[in-house]
């Protein structure tokens, strides 16, 4: 599931900013929260919209 969310940010499929620190080879890609916390309360949006 996680190499499957890089390639999805890497493509553009999925707007969210990725980043790694430290040793660029070694480190695990993270994410800061309010970036996360905007995608989840826009897919919530949406999902709420979809069922009216």
């Amino acid at each position: 599931m996680h190499d499957t969310a890089i390639k999805q940010v890497k493509a553009a499929d999925i707007e969210l900013n990725i980043f790694r620190l430290g040793n660029p080879q070694s480190s695990p890609y993270l994410v800061h929260v309010d970036g996360l916390s905007a995608l989840l309360e826009k897919k919530r949006k949406k999902a709420m919209n979809s069922h009216k």
